[in-house]
C-alpha cells in the first residue's frame, strides 16, 4: 500500500483523487465560461482524467443548453449556411427534438426563398448558392429546384459554347503550317522538299525522283539507308555488307586479283 501511494505521489498529476478533483475544477470553470468548444474539450479531458459522473453529467447538460442557444440564434439569424451548421451540431449533442424540428423548417423556408430570389435575379453565382443551400436543407419543392437548375443551364450554355469556340480557334491557329514547319517535318521523315517549280509551288512531294535516304552513321544505319533507297527505286543492286579485312581475306583477294590479271593477259594474246 505504501509503495502504491509512493507511485501516485510521483505521478505528475498526483494520486487518482487529486486528478479527479483537478478535472472537476476545470469543468466548473468551463461551465462558467459558456464557450461551447471549450466546454466540450474540458468534458473530453475530464472523462479521461477520472472526474466524477455527477460533475460530467452536469457538464454535458450545460453543453446541450449552450448548443440549443446557438441553434435558436442561428434560426433567427436568417443565414442558411450558419443555420445548417448549427442544426448538425445540435443533432450530434442530442438537443431537444422540438428545437431541431423548428430549425429544420426554418432552413427549408430559407432555401425555398433563396431559390425564388435567385430565379428572379438570374445571376449564376446566386443560383449556384441557392441550389447548394437547397441541397443542405433537403428542399421539398421539386418543381422549384428543377426550374432553378434549368435556368442555371441556360445561363451557362453561352459561356460554355464561347469557351469551346475559343479552344477551336486556338487549335486551328496552333496547327497552321508555314514553309518552315513543312521543312522541319520533311527533315524528320528523312525527305527533302521538292525544289520550287516555275509556278512557285512548294510542298513535301513524295516523288521517287526526289527521295533521298536519310543521313546514316555506322554500318547498321547505312544498310537501313540503302534499303530505303532500294525501295524508292534509286538502287537496284541487292544489299551487301562490307566484311572487315583480315590477313587471310587479304591473301585471298590478292590471289583473285592475280588470277584476274592472267585472264586478261590471255585474252589480249
Amino acid at each position: 500500500m505504501a509503495a502504491e501511494t509512493r507511485e501516485d505521489s510521483l505521478s505528475p498529476v498526483g494520486p487518482p483523487a487529486a486528478r479527479s478533483s483537478l478535472w472537476e475544477s476545470v469543468l466548473r470553470r468551463s461551465l462558467q465560461s459558456g464557450d461551447e468548444a471549450r466546454l466540450e474539450a474540458a468534458i473530453s479531458l475530464a472523462e479521461d482524467g477520472g472526474a466524477g459522473e455527477r460533475v460530467l453529467a452536469d457538464a454535458r447538460e450545460r453543453l446541450r443548453s449552450v448548443a440549443t442557444a446557438s441553434l435558436v440564434r442561428a434560426r433567427h439569424g436568417g443565414d442558411a449556411v450558419v443555420l445548417s451548421a448549427a442544426i448538425d451540431r445540435a443533432d450530434e449533442l442530442c438537443v431537444d427534438v422540438g428545437e431541431l424540428q423548428e430549425a429544420r423548417e426554418e432552413l427549408l423556408r430559407l432555401a425555398h426563398s433563396g431559390l425564388r430570389s435567385a430565379l428572379s435575379g438570374a445571376e449564376i453565382a446566386d443560383l449556384e448558392e441557392a441550389l447548394r443551400i437547397a441541397t443542405l436543407a433537403g428542399a421539398s419543392d421539386a418543381a422549384l429546384v428543377a426550374n432553378a437548375q434549368r435556368r442555371l443551364r441556360e445561363l451557362l450554355e453561352p459561356i460554355v459554347a464561347a469557351a469551346a469556340s475559343e479552344q477551336c480557334v486556338l487549335n486551328v491557329a496552333g496547327g497552321a503550317d508555314g514553309p518552315e514547319d513543312e521543312d522541319r517535318r520533311a527533315a524528320e521523315k528523312g525527305l527533302f522538299l521538292k525544289a520550287p517549280s516555275r509556278r512557285g509551288k512548294t510542298g513535301p512531294e513524295r516523288d521517287q525522283a526526289n527521295l533521298v535516304a536519310p543521313t546514316v552513321i555506322g554500318r547498321q544505319d547505312k544498310d537501313a539507308g540503302e534499303a530505303f533507297m532500294m525501295e524508292a527505286g534509286l538502287r537496284r543492286q541487292p544489299l551487301h555488307r562490307v566484311v572487315p579485312s583480315t590477313p587471310q581475306r587479304s591473301g585471298l583477294r590478292k590471289q583473285g586479283a592475280a588470277h584476274h590479271a592472267n585472264e586478261q593477259e590471255c585474252t589480249l594474246q
